[in-house]
């Protein structure tokens, strides 16, 4: 049983290790060099291959792997929230990566500020005078209005993880300066969501809400 190899067209076979044992036929089916030298020269070539592309195909590829991750989003936030309540390692990595990102990254810093601050003021009703300037309106009017979106089944009670967020309808990530941010912030950009669908959501605009 022999072959020939795609780079120097040379036929080879089934190998024989030093050790007497032999390269099982369905590794051998699937080689398809003759050697470890023009296996890396496959490589190499497969790689300048894939760089020059046509665009269209790369654009394609994305869009694939994009469908991808959203099918499985939810799943694997699920995955990470379990993990995140069980596995302490995962919990310290996470908590540094976001630790180090506050100190290199303003926006992140700010956008982390005003959604804790916003969602602690709200739920626990602290009168803050800087987040009443931010959303605009009284703590009170506020839970008004979100109380007034509320779904079948929503309750200060089962605000939470795995109850219902406050969310922002345009997310505070589509921010390009100060002035947006500012804008985001006012109480008619929250509503509230089943965390599942906060989850699907992601920093994407609610269709709904696209023209605010």
């Amino acid at each position: 049983m022999e072959k020939e190899c795609v780079i120097c067209n040379n036929s080879f076979g089934i190998k024989t290790y030093p050790s007497g044992k032999k390269e099982t036929p369905g590794r051998f089916s699937s080689r398809r060099c003759c050697s470890k030298k023009c296996g890396l020269l496959l490589a190499q070539k497969v790689n300048i291959e894939t760089r020059t592309k046509p665009k269209e195909e790369k654009l394609a590829r994305k869009e694939r792997s994009r469908k991808y991750y959203e099918r499985d989003k939810v799943k694997k936030l699920k995955e990470q929230s379990e993990r995140w309540k069980n596995d302490p390692e995962f919990r310290k990595r996470r908590s540094n990566h976001a630790m180090n990102r506050r100190k290199t990254d303003p926006n992140y810093r700010l956008i982390e500020t005003i959604r804790n601050r916003t969602r602690i003021s709200i739920i626990k009703q602290y009168k803050n005078s800087k987040t009443i300037n931010l959303l605009g309106a009284s703590i009170d009017d506020v839970r008004k209005h979100i109380e007034s979106l509320w779904l079948n089944g929503m309750s200060w009670e089962n605000h939470g993880t795995k109850g219902w967020h406050i969310d922002h309808i345009i997310p505070l990530s589509k921010c390009k300066n100060e002035e947006d941010m500012l804008k985001l912030c006012h109480y008619t950009n929250l509503q509230p969501l089943w965390f599942e669908d906060n989850l699907k959501k992601s920093d994407k605009i609610s269709e709904e809400w696209g023209n605010i």
